[in-house]
């Protein structure tokens, strides 16, 4: 065998390791980031940070108590219209889903969801099925397991026109009395007249004449 052929197998396999390597640098280079994708991901990364500490300063200058009346009210209503569109026991994680998971602009939290569903659901308006405890290891990832659906009562409130609070907790009627403005309770008539307000007790049926 002359010199030639004899040297044809250590070549072919030095281009070939050749090819391999500069197939592994390649794929080694692809992998990396450029410094110019590096500084973009970098940008993003501070973008998405300033936004959430924006909406944090924005939730904190929020009033919670109109935050959680308007969670209250607008869960009730959401469940109400899934209840009409044929779905009785919508999971609640749809809620956060839509446009009425916002209070004046600002996205909802889990927290202000969970207090709602236990608000509702404490004052028979809601049940929650498939109920996990709040403080469970997970529960922020199986919440979306959790159903919900409208009591009778739950129904008769959406229904009624009124908010959560009104239908709960029903004001006193007054009616105008030529300059009076009465107010009639459960057990008194009040009359106001400018700054001056009076009451008097409704007569017990009960008390002798």
């Amino acid at each position: 065998m002359d010199r030639n052929s004899s040297n044809e197998q250590p070549t072919g396999l030095r281009r070939g390791l050749n090819g391999i390597g500069r197939m592994l640098v390649a794929a080694a280079t692809a992998a990396t980031p450029s410094r110019a994708e590096q500084a973009r991901r970098a940008a993003e990364r501070q973008q998405e940070a300033e936004e959430r500490e924006a909406l944090r300063v924005a939730r904190a200058a929020q009033n919670p108590t109109a935050r959680a009346v308007y969670t209250r009210n607008a869960l009730l209503h959401w469940v109400h219209r899934q209840y009409h569109h044929g779905d009785r026991t919508p999971v609640c994680n749809a809620f956060m889903g839509s446009l009425d998971a916002s209070f004046e602009g600002i996205p909802l939290e889990f927290e202000d969801l969970r207090e709602a569903m236990e608000y509702l659901a404490e004052r028979s308006l809601m049940e929650v099925i498939h109920k996990v405890n709040w403080t469970d290891p997970g529960h922020r990832e199986i919440y979306t397991a959790h159903k919900i659906s409208l009591t009778r009562l739950g129904l008769d409130c959406a229904e009624s026109g009124m908010t959560v609070s009104d239908f709960l907790y029903p004001r006193p009627e007054s009616f105008h009395f030529g300059d009076k403005i009465v107010q009639i309770g459960d057990q008194n008539v009040g009359t106001s007249t400018g700054d001056t307000t009076t009451q008097r007790s409704k007569p017990d049926p009960r008390e002798p004449k």
